[in-house]
């Protein structure tokens, strides 16, 4: 494969970042332990690594350890793991993430920590679509809460593996959303799970996010707003 081909070409390799692209052949598939094994080469040299959405069609190998199919106990020098949300799945067709198999949470959390220099996990909710990237107010829902938790809870117990200090939420959503969508706050599912990584690590683990661009007052009302409008549509049907 062309690709593993231009990967295995340097000495050395440090960081890695995969961007979705966009195209019309979808003959081709491309799934995590695909690119896994690209980077197998520079196993013991890379510090950074940077994957996007995957473009291509539904996972070629479905990992017995995770639904993800990501292990990077080889990558014995990654400081900085970035991974996009999406690449656990989003609805068909839809600019909306499929929901996490919460069951798979500590799996994936004990998979994604085994790197023994790992200082940064950073979680991304940046969709990119052909009219450049954005996140929908809901694509933080009850799900991504609880998973978060559940990692946040394995770091801190399992320090003696790894050296995680700080766990990163990007998460940016262009607009407030419609009265139909979620009546949480997600800058309150974030700050539940960061006040009791504060209590568990004793501040050895921090987790971060984006600021909200819209104040929980802005946000309700703006919801109470979209809600009086749709009724009003609503009586005017009948």
């Amino acid at each position: 494969m062309v690709i593993s081909q231009i990967i295995s070409w340097p000495k050395e390799l440090t960081e890695f970042r995969l961007h979705k692209s966009w195209g019309t052949d979808t003959s081709y598939q491309l799934d995590m332990p695909i690119v896994q094994s690209w980077l197998a080469t520079h196993k013991t040299t890379l510090k950074y690594i940077k994957i996007e959405e995957l473009q291509f069609g539904p996972p070629l190998h479905r990992a017995l350890e995770s639904p993800l199919g990501l292990s990077v106990a080889e990558f014995t020098s990654l400081e900085h793991l970035h991974l996009s949300r999406w690449l656990w799945g989003r609805q068909e067709g839809l600019m909306m993430a499929k929901p996490l198999d919460v069951s798979w949470a500590r799996a994936e959390a004990e998979l994604l920590l085994l790197a023994p220099k790992l200082r940064v996990f950073e979680w991304d909710f940046t969709m990119l679509g052909r009219g450049g990237p954005r996140v929908r107010w809901t694509a933080f829902g009850a799900n991504d809460e609880e998973w978060l938790r559940i990692f946040a809870q394995v770091a801190i117990c399992q320090r003696d593996r790894h050296s995680l200090e700080e766990i990163r939420i990007q998460f940016e959503p262009e607009d407030m959303g419609s009265g139909r969508e979620s009546e949480v706050y997600p800058w309150d599912r974030m700050d539940r799970v960061r006040e009791e990584v504060v209590q568990l690590s004793g501040g050895l683990v921090t987790l971060t996010y984006n600021k909200p661009r819209y104040s929980r007052e802005e946000w309700k009302e703006h919801l109470e707003g979209e809600r009086k409008l749709e009724m009003e549509r609503e009586t005017q049907d009948t």
